[in-house]
């Protein structure tokens, strides 16, 4: 058997609050603004840093089950919903409660609606090609789990997110802005061995 579990971005925990600009909780998730690249100080020219200001942030999958009769679900992949608009998610770490997992890289780009459909239905006919979801991110192995799972992530403003646009030279810079409404993991269930007992005549 498989399943998904989402939880809603209203619920997502920001670790480092006063790192970024500000954080709102509204109907459809949480929007954090960074604040802007900062220049470090040299003699030449202005140079900034790559990576600016940023935060881990945390959400936990609710109502794991960890038993299914005589089989523990394995945990397959996560899944994030959010738009990142000049800034980025550079790292996804996943955890067993207090058991490190596995860290699965970053995202950008436009992903609050976007699912694979094949945690819906892993059957389902791809008639023009299997596409690709760079928001579900699958474990090199399924793990078995023990607990529950939480899902940490670093978003932060990129200097690069803003060279896209013109902006490179220097402020004025636009707002750095994560709109994050859920993640979500897919686990798989082993199916039960089917025990059959066979009676033998004397």
């Amino acid at each position: 058997m498989q399943y998904s579990i989402f939880a809603h971005g209203t619920s997502l925990q920001i670790e480092s609050p006063a790192a970024i600009a500000s954080s709102t909780v509204v109907g459809w998730g949480t929007v954090l603004r960074f604040r802007a690249p900062v220049p470090q100080q040299t003699d030449g020219p202005t140079v900034y840093d790559d990576v600016g200001p940023g935060t881990w942030c945390h959400i936990s999958i609710p109502c794991t089950h960890t038993t299914f009769g005589m089989k523990a679900p394995l945990i397959e992949s996560v899944t994030l919903l959010a738009d990142t608009t000049h800034c980025r998610i550079t790292d996804i770490h996943v955890y067993d409660g207090p058991d490190y997992i596995e860290a699965l890289g970053g995202i950008r780009g436009e992903y609050l609606r976007v699912r694979n459909p094949e945690d819906v239905n892993p059957q389902i006919d791809h008639p023009w090609g299997t596409p690709t979801y760079a928001n579900t991110k699958v474990l090199q192995r399924k793990r078995r789990l023990l607990f529950a799972v939480g899902i940490s992530f670093y978003a932060c403003a990129h200097f690069k997110d803003f060279k896209e646009i013109g902006q490179s030279r220097g402020p004025p810079w636009p707002e750095a802005i994560l709109t994050f409404s859920g993640a979500g993991a897919q686990f798989h269930i082993p199916e039960p061995i089917n025990r059959v007992t066979v009676k033998v005549r004397p």
